[in-house]
């Protein structure tokens, strides 16, 4: 009758000094049998960004997490038995997993090589473990990375953390980073800004100078990328932008279609009655110098808003930009657009001079002639986006 010491035996030998962590990997390390295997994996690889990732070319011990298998031949409960970190030492946090291994119950090996290695444990002789664990572990490692492979968001958050380490190391090495590496990197992502029409990095920053990298748009990358699907569709509806300005920004948003504007005819367009053309009644005659054209332009109704959120739609406010470059790429250049800024009743501002909200009392955007009882009805002001201020 053999003699098989429970898992609690077995690591009473060499248990590591605990490292006090609080949150989710606080929960973790003392109750990592509750984590799905591969999402305590990526939790680990957060937690330490400066380790190399798991299933790579790096050193075993420079990796986020090492691996090992239960041994035991009791059928297990969950994918991990437990999640171990030495607080005295500069190994990576020790995971010991269920479901995988060279022994145990699901184990490649015959079950004698199971039996024989907790004999040994049981006598306090961790050496044949620790011999298994070294293929363990990189068995392990290449399954969590066969499955990474697949799981397009894991390369996103990877190559995330990789450009906020460049953009801390310096600007150059961002730049670098942004042009070069990113693409093989995250190709999927490289796939999602292609569908928007922004792959190329030349379109989303200015490379001036070798060590600089300014943006072009007041949107980021991860922006254009979470949108894609929406610019992705070959016919874009309004409703579609009505939802993708509603959600980015948190405010209530309509779009009017159809709302037409006036286009300035060219010199040799123009009716005259010189020799040239443009003389037939009911043909091609014009009678000023410019056309009205009702389907090139729609408007885009924003509110009822709060005076900050009214005041950072004004051109010269934080928002204005970032609304019209996501309405300029999805819509194209050849629609126009203006904007209509709703002001709740009980925001609208009494007409005096001084600071407002650190912009000023500017006319047509936001001073108002008002009794002293505050008005019904929203405030409303139209205005031109700043990249579509022409004369009509």
């Amino acid at each position: 009758m053999s003699t098989e010491p429970q898992p609690a035996e077995v690591e009473e030998a060499s248990s590591p000094r605990p490292v006090r962590a609080t949150g989710v990997i606080g929960q973790l390390l003392r109750e990592g049998y509750r984590f799905n295997f591969f999402q305590a994996v990526r939790l680990l690889e957060a937690w330490r960004p400066k380790r190399a990732a798991v299933g790579q070319d790096a050193s075993p011990r420079n990796e986020a997490v090492h691996f090992g298998a239960l041994p035991s031949n009791t059928f297990p409960a969950s994918q991990l038995y437990d999640v171990k970190v030495d607080g005295s030492s500069e190994r990576p946090p020790q995971m010991t997993v269920t479901f995988f291994g060279l022994t145990g119950p699901l184990g490649a090996l015959p079950r004698h090589y199971t039996e024989m290695l907790l004999e040994r444990l049981a006598k306090k002789d961790r050496a044949l473990r620790d011999f298994l664990d070294l293929f363990n572990h990189r068995l392990i490692s290449l399954f969590y990375r066969a499955w990474e492979k697949y799981q397009f968001w894991i390369s996103g958050e990877r190559t995330l953390r990789h450009e906020r380490q460049a953009a801390a190391a310096g600007p150059e090495h961002k730049r670098s980073f942004v042009v070069d590496e990113r693409a093989h990197l995250d190709p999927i992502g490289e796939i999602l800004l292609s569908l928007n029409g922004l792959a190329s990095p030349a379109l989303r920053y200015v490379l001036p100078e070798p060590d600089r990298l300014e943006p072009r748009t007041a949107i980021s990358d991860q922006t254009w990328r979470y949108y894609a699907g929406l610019f992705a569709q070959r016919r874009r509806p309004v409703v579609s932008l009505e939802a993708l300005l509603a959600d980015h920004f948190g405010w209530s948003v309509r779009v009017h279609s159809l709302c037409g504007r006036w286009l300035l005819l060219e010199p040799s367009d123009r009716t005259r009655l010189v020799a040239g053309g443009n003389t037939r009644l009911g043909v091609d005659t014009v009678a000023g110098q410019k056309v009205w054209e009702v389907q090139g332009k729609f408007r885009i109704q924003l509110g009822p808003l709060k005076y900050a959120e009214f005041c950072s739609l004004l051109p010269i406010g934080d928002a204005h930009r970032p609304l019209v470059q996501i309405t300029r790429v999805y819509a194209g250049i050849q629609l126009d657009f203006d904007l209509q800024l709703s002001l709740r009743p009980e925001e609208v501002p009494s007409l005096r001079c001084g600071d407002r909200n650190g912009i000023g009392a500017r006319l047509g955007w936001n001073t108002w002639l008002k009794s002293r009882s505050a008005p019904d009805a929203p405030a409303e002001v139209g205005l031109r986006p700043y990249d579509a201020l022409s004369t009509d």
